[in-house]
């Protein structure tokens, strides 16, 4: 299952928002098995789901190299083509 929290404020004339989203329940409690919970009716349902689960990570992992980059300036200004190349590369 996946689950999206959106927050948004106004507050002191600025807008703000942010959004997460989760997948949850598909693995049991047991960090060392890590075994899907989820019984797939054939192996293409089971590869969409793979497929959705790397989907997933690839966006955490571009997210986090997007920050990366963007908290690194060493007092140099940063470009969106340097976001984007960062993305690429995940």
């Amino acid at each position: 299952d996946v689950v999206s929290f959106d927050v948004s404020c106004f507050y002191g004339g600025v807008h703000g928002d942010n959004c997460a989203t989760v997948i949850v329940g598909d693995y049991d409690d047991d960090e060392q098995q890590q075994q899907p919970k989820t019984k797939f009716e054939s192996k293409e349902q089971q590869d969409d789901f793979i497929t959705a689960r790397r989907l997933v990570q690839a966006a955490q992992e571009s997210l986090n190299a997007a920050i990366e980059v963007c908290s690194k300036t060493n007092g140099q200004p940063r470009y969106l083509a340097d976001v984007g190349n960062v993305i690429h590369d995940v």
